[in-house]
């Protein structure tokens, strides 16, 4: 038969539990080159977007930030801003204008 838990042991581990958690959501900065900053923890995610980016064959910035818990997309405002010059991507294979 198991013998019953006392309370400063059950009050140890209920301590250690709350740090875990606690320490599950510090996050760590990281910067790219580009301007884009990800701050990450175990549980969640936050991207700010800033950087250069091809959309439909069209030069431009995509900015915005997108949040994640445990992996999954909770929060998107990313947009892309297409550059005020006229430029376009050729696919493979075709001329285009730069």
């Amino acid at each position: 038969m198991a013998r019953p838990i006392d309370k400063k042991t059950r009050t140890k581990a209920w301590i250690l539990l709350v740090l875990v958690l606690i320490a599950m959501c510090i996050p760590m900065r990281t910067q790219q080159k580009s301007g884009t900053v990800t701050y990450r923890a175990v549980v969640w995610s936050l991207t700010r977007f800033h950087e250069p980016a091809v959309e439909d064959h069209r030069l431009g910035l995509r900015t915005g930030e997108e949040w994640r818990i445990f992996g999954h997309i909770v929060h998107s405002s990313v947009v892309f801003t297409p550059d005020d010059i006229a430029t376009t991507i050729a696919p493979a294979g075709e001329e285009g204008t730069s």
